[in-house]
């Protein structure tokens, strides 16, 4: 997942699934594929938000503010503290691309289970930004339990 290949993290958690069965492991599978469905959906998400992206949009990133020149299906435009840059939308800056995703999405507790999912599985983690993610789901009604309970498998600890 770390890697964004959702489809080789998919097909090991159906083999771990398919040797979990009903054992204790179970529930731990299915916490792993609950996250892949999150991390999927940000992508998904952040495709969206990139799309809705238009000249004059401006978000907030560190100390500054960033504006939008120009938005194309490939392309950004963007001034930020007085330097231009153009980049392939696959190239922009996570701080960038977190700040119009962040902008875009609305505060439904839900939305806040991809992001916790999207801290968890970007290099490097951010465990401590995942968490508070999913505890403000949590806290706003949305189910959160499976995901937190990554944050203390032994699998995050491991290399």
């Amino acid at each position: 997942m770390k890697a964004g290949d959702f489809t080789a993290a998919d097909q090991a958690l159906q083999a771990a699934d398919a040797k979990a069965g009903q054992s204790s492991a179970a529930e731990r599978v299915a916490a792993w594929k609950e996250l892949l469905h999150h991390a999927r959906g940000y992508k998904d998400l952040q495709t969206q938000a990139l799309d809705d992206v238009a000249s004059g949009n401006e978000y907030d990133i560190d100390s500054g503010k960033l504006a939008i020149v120009e938005s194309t299906a490939d392309r950004l435009v963007y001034l930020y503290k007085g330097t231009t840059q153009r980049l392939d939308r696959d190239k922009l800056p996570s701080q960038v691309v977190n700040a119009i995703v962040s902008d875009w999405l609305d505060d439904r507790p839900a939305n806040m289970l991809y992001v916790g999912a999207h801290e968890f599985t970007k290099q490097p983690p951010d465990l401590a930004a995942a968490r508070q993610a999913w505890d403000t789901a949590a806290g706003g009604g949305a189910e959160a339990s499976l995901l937190r309970s990554l944050l203390d498998d032994p699998a995050v600890a491991a290399p």
